[in-house]
């Protein structure tokens, strides 16, 4: 796979979608495949905050599955954390609603987790 990413035509296409709206990482993350996740991030540039047609990014996914290696690949190569679905959810709310939010915690020094906006409010 890394060959075929090197000779890619165009670099683009590392985050083609299907008609889904899933990408190769998207289903990277879906089935915890992580030296392919870690290719397409890596190697491939991948764009880490595209969304599906349900507004879900790879993230969500991974924490969902609780694919930790992937959440942590994701998180440190600085996925957004706030990006909302079509519910609104965030990958935060996954991560509450799957009790894994040690695992997005965890990264806090990545990225300030942890931190609540005084000026948030629910839409």
């Amino acid at each position: 796979m890394c060959v075929l990413l090197y000779k890619l035509p165009r670099p683009w296409i590392v985050d083609e979608k299907k008609d889904d709206g899933y990408t190769a990482l998207h289903l990277a993350a879906l089935n915890n495949h992580v030296e392919v996740a870690e290719l397409l991030v890596h190697q491939g540039n991948a764009n880490l905050d595209v969304q599906n047609v349900s507004q879900q990014t790879a993230l969500p996914l991974a924490v969902e599955r609780q694919h930790t290696q992937i959440v942590r690949l994701l998180v440190c190569a600085g996925a957004k954390l706030d990006v909302q679905d079509e519910d609104g959810d965030t990958s935060l709310h996954e991560a509450l609603r799957h009790h894994t939010l040690s695992q997005l915690r965890g990264h806090q020094d990545m990225q300030d987790v942890g931190k609540v906006d005084a000026a948030w409010e629910p839409s």
